[in-house]
């Protein structure tokens, strides 16, 4: 937990101590570990197309190793609800730990309340507090009546009326805050916020590791002993952005920077690429002088954030420990203390995380309440649950964000599946060159599972399709593989994955007929079918050879070690 030579060691105790799943916990398990982490900060969208763009840039950084530690969404009074909305994107979507930014500028005390209760609904539950900067068309900073003069307010009205809830965060400027009139009284604010509750510290951006260390040093002198995360800028395309943002915030460009950019001339790629490299040395000496973690200024560019990331190969937290998993479940992106997952969502994440994202974390109970009471009041959409009233222009729901990303524009669309299919065999060709890797994704599949692509099931797959059985959801059976496997494993070592071979796919009313009579010399194989009205076709054949219904769920995957472990249920006749 230590700090560098000149800075005291961190009093990680203090990192939101007793509130569970906060980003200040995360730090301060990190620093506990001795493990380095990074953060993502992005600008919000002002359109649901630029909504859709960062969403699908934060999905792909989430998928770095490790992934970000929490990403946050600069904030003012003007893109408010989008940056509340494009959090709960990242949150419910990308799986991702979010920070809030809040700032004093333009908002009463009522408005923070509304804030903070949209927070608490959403389940955000770290805040970056900032007084801001001052209102649009003013050139100095006023609060409003009713409001809150400066960020130590804020955290201190947030601590007393929310109590743990949050975690909070608040800014440092290692060239002091332009309001102050000296380093030392910047840094009695900046002790002023701590002591009103914030747990740690994210500093204004920085450029040599040196200035940080001197800063943190300066802190520890005054008794503030939380964590102090440096903030390092992505450099922008061009040398005149750089100045304008730094002018922005009043923040000086080195020299050397500033001379090495210039020799790229108006090259935007050798402006990037040069930048880049100068902030992957700044960040490496960040990490080595004692920087717990880094709050990357992505600028949303995330071509710098991935290689600069990448680059610094940070180490896996709990990764090497004997008892860990190659993946702790089959499914991708697990949510907290979710243990099981339909298994006819594999191939869809996103419209999984989507759907139920304000689903209680006792998902079985959950999904069979859902849809034990529509059974029952004759709805058979089940899944496929209409947008919330008043969602229609949400990031999350909108047919423009989330789903048009991953289907996206038309034009994409079009050269992806044909301008316009005219007979069935139109489309069966596009499920098949989907299979055979030459369509990018379905409506139905983000993409081919790792086990479909390794498992030699992909010619069968091919074919059906080719016939008409158009599939969307396939799993080969596994007998036993080690839970190490490479392909198939998951869950603790030593263990061993079972599973079945399950199917899913579209046909027509004659393909059924004609796949009905097949299976009678297949006793071994099940089936059920629904058409759109809920119409319902089965074969259920058991072990003794007679034909059986049943409500129960069918286990097609599970992985006993020292217990049994069943993660993907079908649940066959409510759900499919």
């Amino acid at each position: 937990a230590g700090q560098g030579i000149a800075m005291a060691p961190v009093d990680a105790s203090s990192a939101g101590k007793g509130r569970q799943g906060c980003v200040s916990d995360k730090i301060r398990h990190h620093i506990e570990n001795g493990c380095k982490f990074y953060s993502l900060e992005f600008f919000p969208p002002n359109t649901l197309e630029g909504a859709r763009s960062l969403i699908a840039r934060v999905d792909r950084l989430a998928k770095l190793q490790p992934k970000p530690l929490f990403v946050d969404v600069t904030w003012n009074m003007e893109s408010g609800k989008r940056a509340i909305e494009t959090l709960v994107a990242a949150k419910a979507v990308c799986s991702l730990d979010v920070q809030m930014h809040m700032s004093c500028t333009g908002i009463t005390k009522k408005m923070a309340d509304d804030l903070l209760v949209e927070a608490m609904d959403a389940d955000i539950r770290s805040i970056l507090v900032l007084r801001g900067d001052p209102a649009p068309g003013k050139s100095d900073w006023e609060p409003v009546a009713d409001g809150f003069k400066n960020a130590s307010e804020l955290v201190s009205y947030i601590r007393h009326k929310y109590g743990d809830f949050f975690s909070l965060s608040v800014a440092g400027h290692p060239g002091k805050h332009p309001a102050s009139s000296s380093k030392e009284e910047d840094l009695e604010h900046l002790k002023q916020k701590v002591g009103c509750g914030a747990d740690f510290i994210i500093t204004q951006m920085t450029f040599k590791a040196s200035e940080y260390q001197e800063f943190v040093g300066s802190c520890r002198r005054v008794g503030i002993d939380c964590p102090i995360i440096p903030g390092v800028l992505m450099i922008p395309p061009s040398l005149e952005k750089l100045r304008a943002v730094c002018n922005h915030c009043s923040v000086e460009v080195p020299e050397d920077l500033v001379e090495l950019l210039e020799t790229c001339g108006s090259d935007k790629e050798k402006v990037r690429e040069a930048g880049r490299v100068y902030m992957q040395r700044v960040c490496s000496e960040m990490l080595s002088s004692g920087a717990p973690g880094l709050y990357m200024y992505t600028l949303n560019l995330e071509k710098s954030a991935q290689e600069i990331v990448t680059n610094l190969n940070l180490k896996v937290l709990d990764a090497g420990m004997s008892d860990s998993a190659v993946r702790p479940l089959p499914f991708p992106r697990p949510r907290e203390k979710e243990t099981v997952r339909p298994i006819f969502w594999a191939s869809n994440a996103i419209s999984y995380l989507t759907r139920t994202r304000n689903w209680s974390a006792d998902f079985p109970s959950q999904w069979g309440q859902v849809n034990n009471e529509k059974s029952k009041a004759g709805d058979h959409s089940f899944v496929y649950d209409p947008l919330p009233s008043g969602d229609e222009d949400n990031i999350l729901y909108s047919h423009h964000s989330i789903v048009g990303r991953r289907l996206g524009s038309m034009a994409e669309r079009r050269n992806m599946w044909g301008e316009s299919p005219s007979t069935e065999e139109d489309v069966f060709d596009v499920f098949e060159r989907f299979v055979r890797g030459f369509v990018p994704r379905l409506p139905w599949c983000d993409r081919l599972e790792k086990e479909t692509l390794a498992s030699g099931i992909l010619k069968p797959l091919a074919t059906l399709n080719h016939y008409g059985y158009l599939t969307i959801n396939s799993q080969p059976r596994v007998n036993g593989a080690p839970s190490e496997d490479e392909q198939f494993g998951w869950g603790p070592r030593g263990g061993h994955v079972y599973q079945k071979a399950y199917l899913e796919f579209f046909c027509s009313p004659g393909n059924l007929d004609r796949l009905l009579e097949a299976l009678g010399s297949h006793p071994s194989i099940s089936l059920e079918a629904f058409n759109v009205n809920g119409g319902r076709r089965c074969v259920w054949t058991d072990s003794l050879g007679q034909r059986n219904k049943t409500d129960e769920a069918n286990v097609v995957r599970c992985s006993p070690s020292a217990t049994l472990l069943s993660p993907s249920p079908l649940l066959i006749r409510q759900n499919l």
